[in-house]
């Protein structure tokens, strides 16, 4: 028997108030006890944490605290952190394991912008100072990859 057959059995024999769930589409998480777990999360995450100067781990701005539950998107963006408390009100394990590779997050990093020679604004800019060459803030990037291109290509 189906989860729907099931669910359409359910309907036809329930009393009259009853309470509802919304059906939703599972979303993977992962479980963060403390330090020793860091190279999982980091697989399961697909982006690299910062640790701020008192030893607290962040994935951008979140926190993570030890015995927490981490929820990401496709990104590698942590959205949501919740202590086990939380999660449990929130959610409910539908299934678990162990962290397999499989679990693990390929986030595929945006390629940088750039012309011809592989210079990004940023790129330009550096090294312009780099060749203690004066120039204005605020140029745009054919602006400074004409001075690039005059002062440092000679």
């Amino acid at each position: 028997m189906t989860a729907t057959a099931n669910n359409t059995s359910s309907f036809s024999k329930a009393k009259q108030s009853i309470v509802v769930r919304p059906r939703a589409n599972n979303v993977q998480a992962f479980i963060y006890h403390d330090f020793s777990d860091l190279k999982n999360l980091v697989r399961f995450v697909g982006t690299k944490p910062t640790i701020d100067e008192e030893g607290n781990l962040y994935f951008r701005k979140q926190l993570i605290n030890d015995n927490s539950v981490i929820l990401r998107d496709a990104y590698g963006r942590v959205e949501e952190v919740l202590t086990y408390d939380a999660a449990a009100v929130k959610y409910e394990i539908v299934a678990e394991s162990e962290f397999k590779p499989e679990h693990a997050n390929n986030v595929i990093a945006k390629e940088k912008s750039s012309n011809g020679n592989g210079l990004t604004r940023q790129d330009l800019k550096d090294a312009l100072t780099k060749a203690k060459i004066v120039f204005k803030n605020g140029l745009t990037k054919d602006q400074l990859q004409a001075i690039y291109d005059k002062e440092v290509k000679k």
